[in-house]
């Protein structure tokens, strides 16, 4: 029997990576394993049919792009991305800003980025 996309997210909020995703604000970052970099890309490909072969088949990505791509896919806050990443709250914004620009091929700003990757 197929699941229903938030049968599956709900299934994806039990997994231990994504409790690291969602840490509290002012909590020193927990580290992701790239274990939990491929789970989180695996599992957002099954809910968000196969989203990063759609997203590679528009532009190529790094695998920090697609780390925040997955993180805006889920509303991850961007200072948690900045913890997870270990960059500044602005270099997380600075690469939302280019990562619309290079997915589109327009000027953007992180917020358009971020409603572009929530709706693809």
């Amino acid at each position: 029997m197929e699941q229903t996309t938030s049968t599956k997210l709900e299934r994806l909020t039990t997994e231990n990576f994504y409790h690291k995703l969602m840490l509290s604000e002012g909590c020193a970052p927990i580290k992701m394993t790239d274990e939990d970099w491929t789970r989180l890309g695996k599992c957002i490909d099954d809910i968000y049919d196969h989203f990063t072969c759609r997203l590679l088949a528009i532009a190529r990505l790094s695998g920090r792009e697609l780390k925040i791509c997955y993180m805006v896919k889920l509303n991850v806050p961007p200072v948690n991305m900045s913890s997870l990443l270990y960059v500044s709250k602005a270099a997380i914004t600075l690469a939302r800003r280019r990562l619309h620009k290079k997915l589109t091929g327009k000027e953007g700003t992180a917020s358009q980025f971020d409603e572009l990757i929530r709706n693809f």
